[in-house]
């Protein structure tokens, strides 16, 4: 379901994207507001290439904690999904900044 997201993202598909998150959060994020988190991540780390893979990081309880590795022309970052029980994306996680390792903040 993750990759599925991600996958559905990186080829503009909005709609197909946006029906694999939970009512809830179709009322919260419109098509635009995916199509620019998507765009800013993607001004951040360049473009899209590929998934190199997805572990689920945690998972009990109401919501599972899914990492998609995501290989950009930039850097190889990791996407953070949460699913609820019923496979529902309710989280995303796109990074708002790049660290660069062995880098101070400010420098």
């Amino acid at each position: 379901m993750a990759s599925n997201f991600v996958t559905a993202l990186s080829e503009g598909k909005l709609i197909e994207a946006r029906a694999l998150l939970s009512s809830f959060m179709q009322t919260e994020i419109s098509p635009q507001d995916l199509l620019n988190r998507w765009k800013d991540l993607e001004k951040l780390t360049g473009s899209f290439q590929r998934i190199r893979g997805t572990v689920v990081a945690s998972e009990g309880g109401e919501q599972q904690l899914v990492l998609v590795t995501t290989q950009f022309s930039q850097l190889t970052d990791n996407l953070f999904v949460i699913l609820d029980p019923s496979g529902h994306i309710i989280g995303v996680d796109f990074p708002e900044e790049i660290r660069t390792p062995g880098v101070a903040a400010g420098s």
